[in-house]
């Protein structure tokens, strides 16, 4: 699946250079809207066909239109070269600042929005929340997610990364400490999921941005190695969180990591 938007964001930047951020986002957040319409038609299906053919259903039906996508997309002349190619390898990538802070950034600053993801809900059940308000800060946090995907590329084309940045580990913070409050309110709930859906949203849609500037001349190079970081902090939230015992002081443990993207930002532009 992770695939499938590296693709498209890897064709779609290298029609738009300048727009890399708001490109990506854009992307990103289409892939992340898919879950808000995929689970609701799922369970509708579901109840008439049966989860296996659901699932078939919609396989097949979104599919045809990532065929019908691909068909439509305008051909392109691949740039001519005018000087060698610079290495790809990866090790010699990361040896530059600007992509292994990159990957620091993406790393450190995705893994609290999975772990709410798999957490929230349980712990708003927990607090006596109704299953409706449960559904609405779940709703919350994939609108933010969404958003912040989109969100985040744009305003890093205008204002720069590090403006981006500041937003994303703010999100992730605001998170972790509400939570750690202890507070058990619909207002919190409600808050705590839409800033961890902003703050996992806004680590994604940096990452095409963040290639770009790190490596401008082989931007999908650089893109594969913070997006594999951005995967890995992704994966590695809701195990450390787990491991950390799954209450209030885990959301700390998976969200205040996003303080050291502070000092990523910084590494980045050389300070």
């Amino acid at each position: 699946m992770p695939t499938n938007p590296s693709g498209a964001v890897a064709a779609s930047v290298a029609l738009f250079p300048a727009r890399s951020g708001l490109v990506g986002g854009a992307i990103t957040a289409a892939y992340a809207a898919a879950a808000v319409f995929q689970a609701p038609l799922l369970s509708l299906l579901a109840d008439r066909l049966g989860w296996v053919s659901a699932l078939r259903v919609v396989g097949v039906g979104f599919a045809l239109m990532g065929i019908a996508a691909v068909l439509a997309m305008p051909a392109t002349t691949p740039p001519t070269r005018t000087r060698a190619a610079p290495s790809t390898d990866p090790l010699t990538l990361l040896r530059r600042r600007p992509v292994w802070a990159g990957c620091l950034l993406a790393l450190t600053t995705a893994c609290l929005g999975p772990y709410a993801a798999v957490n929230l809900a349980p712990q708003a059940h927990d607090a006596g929340l109704a299953a409706v308000v449960v559904a609405v800060v779940l709703l919350c946090f994939s609108l933010g997610n969404t958003a912040g995907r989109l969100a985040a590329g744009a305003s890093a084309d205008h204002w720069g990364v590090t403006v981006a940045g500041l937003g994303v580990v703010a999100a992730n913070v605001v998170a972790a400490l509400l939570v750690a409050a202890g507070s058990a309110s619909v207002v919190t709930f409600l808050t705590v999921g839409a800033a961890a859906g902003l703050g996992l949203g806004g680590s994604a849609g940096l990452v095409s941005r963040l290639a770009r500037e790190a490596v401008a001349e082989a931007p999908n190079s650089a893109f594969g190695l913070v997006f594999a970081a951005y995967a890995t902090g992704a994966l590695s939230g809701p195990l450390v969180g787990a491991l950390a015992g799954a209450g209030r002081s885990a959301w700390l443990v998976v969200g205040l990591p996003s303080l050291i993207g502070l000092l990523a930002l910084r590494l980045r532009t050389g300070g």
